[in-house]
């Protein structure tokens, strides 16, 4: 595909260079690597990383609970 040389804009103008890169997807990979090609996969890997961690709180208060329970028993009697 030749591309033009006059454009009504410059963003017309750059719409015509990435869609000759590949599209915007493809231009957007070479430009940023090191960001995650699909935003809901990154979303969705937060997500797994937040229950996980709000297990893990909800785990250590339990123990917590239960040793302070046992602290307070030891010092009743």
């Amino acid at each position: 595909m030749q591309m033009s040389l006059h454009h009504e804009s410059m963003a017309d103008a750059l719409r015509e260079v990435i869609q000759s890169a590949g599209g915007p997807k493809a231009v957007g990979e070479r430009m940023f690597p090191d960001m995650p090609v699909e935003p809901e996969d990154e979303v969705a890997r937060l997500q797994r990383e937040f229950v996980e961690a709000s297990k893990s709180l909800m785990t250590m208060a339990n123990k917590i609970e239960r040793m302070q329970s046992r602290v307070g028993l030891k010092t009743a009697a």
